[in-house]
């Protein structure tokens, strides 16, 4: 990728855009600065975030409970209304109005969704509150964790800005003629650049929340120390929930180191693989009809003997990162877990896990953040940028991603956090005796 970028900087000049005024380019290099503050509230919101969760659980669950579907439905109507106040009464931004005006009713139906899931897992709200609080205090006594948290905060926005100056200059490639006179368009070269850097962003951004995760869940034996990331955070966990009252105490930065090498030499590929896999998987899975689904699934078995869901599950990542595990031995021993957790069972009730509870509310504010500054960067763009561009919504989306990716760099230690608890009490059954607290809160 950084290779490509340096050929195309070589061959492309900014002064080769003449006109049309309105381009990909010249919108990208527009949006800068409202990308640049986007960047910036993301990171105010995240480290508030962080606070909070530290200071005011309870009374933060609670209010994320009635916020979350108030903001929902003001943004629904937000880019409504918005649709209607175009340059051209309605009519501007090209075909954005029309995405606007039916798009309104995503947040709408996300709001009514959020309202259904909590009222059903009503029953598990004080276990959730109580899974969010041992997370809390796990970061609590594991500073490193914090440390770790900032680290990917900062790492994340270096690389999203070279990343997204690259990706701005691959939009200078696509000059050509148009009915003799001089025009504008990309060509599949061009396209087929921009969804290539598009992967390699999501693919990266996969594999810095695998080892975050590694790091926080694996933990040490008495002569070798086990992960990082997403396993950083899981070696962390897991070394504080079974070898917290062993005696000396190992450091909390000591075990991070070690994690941390472990997860980006030894156990590298499977992180890389495991997002890899979710990246190009999950999404058909989820669009995909049932029986495309069941192909996949069927193909996929032939050769690795795992479904692709459990192989895709985070917590599968978090297993192996625990046991010291490959990826296919995880998927297989993570379909076997039972999770006993019997909150909300009632008449005319499913089931609704604590864990799941928990898992929700903690990105209620990453999901919020996203969504708030993707809409009002897209509504922005579509508005101000170029007199109103009709790519508007790749800075939308550029803004939602830079949102999404520095808020779970630090919301995402605590989610993992909570996944690595969840495996440590999976793995050590109902009769485990290593943490009560997490038994009594996961249900165990």
């Amino acid at each position: 990728m950084f290779t490509t970028s340096f050929v195309v900087w070589l061959h492309t000049e900014e002064a080769d855009i003449r006109n049309p005024k309105d381009t990909i380019y010249k919108t990208l290099h527009g949006s800068m600065h409202l990308l640049t503050i986007d960047t910036f509230v993301a990171i105010a919101i995240s480290l508030i975030w962080m606070y909070l969760l530290k200071s005011f659980v309870k009374p933060l669950i609670y209010l994320i409970m009635v916020l979350v579907p108030m903001v929902l439905v003001a943004f629904s109507i937000y880019p409504f209304v918005m649709s209607f106040k175009s340059p051209e009464g309605g009519k501007g931004y090209g075909g954005q109005v029309t995405v606007m005006r039916w798009g309104s009713i995503v947040p709408a139906i996300m709001s009514m969704v959020w309202v259904y899931t909590a009222w059903k897992s009503r029953f598990a709200l004080n276990r959730a509150i109580g899974i969010i609080q041992l997370a809390c205090r796990i970061i609590g006594e594991n500073p490193a964790l914090v440390l770790l948290s900032f680290g990917a905060l900062v790492g994340t926005c270096v690389f999203t800005w070279i990343w997204f100056g690259m990706f701005t200059r691959v939009f200078l490639t696509g000059n050509i003629l148009i009915g003799g006179k001089w025009g504008w368009a990309l060509n599949k070269k061009t396209i087929c650049l921009g969804v290539y850097y598009i992967i390699m962003y999501l693919w990266t951004l996969g594999i810095a929340s695998g080892i975050h995760r590694f790091v926080t869940v694996a933990h040490p034996s008495t002569t070798k120390w086990l992960t990082v990331g997403r396993a950083t955070s899981a070696a962390t966990v897991s070394q504080w929930y079974f070898h917290r009252h062993a005696i000396p105490t190992a450091s909390s930065k000591a075990i991070m180191t070690a994690a941390l090498h472990h997860s980006t030499t030894t156990l590298f590929g499977s992180i890389c693989l495991s997002a890899m896999l979710a990246l190009l998987v999950r999404l058909p899975l989820f669009v995909a009809p049932r029986r495309f689904v069941g192909i996949i699934h069927l193909f996929c078995f032939q050769f690795i003997a795992s479904p692709i869901a459990a192989l895709i599950n985070p917590l599968t990542l978090t297993y192996g990162a625990i046991h010291s595990l490959p990826l296919l031995t995880s998927s297989r021993a993570t379909m076997n877990l039972k999770f006993v957790d019997t909150a909300g069972f009632g008449p005319g009730r499913h089931p609704r896990t604590a864990y799941r509870l928990s898992k929700m509310l903690l990105s209620a504010a990453r999901g919020v953040t996203a969504m708030s500054l993707g809409i009002g960067a897209w509504v922005a763009a579509a508005r101000h940028v170029n007199g109103g561009s009709v790519y508007g919504y790749l800075v939308g989306l550029i803004a939602g991603c830079i949102g999404w990716a520095i808020i779970g760099a630090t919301e995402g230690c605590l989610s993992n956090v909570v996944d690595a608890c969840l495996v440590c009490v999976g793995s050590e059954g109902s009769g485990g005796t290593h943490c009560r607290e997490a038994q009594m809160v996961f249900g165990g």
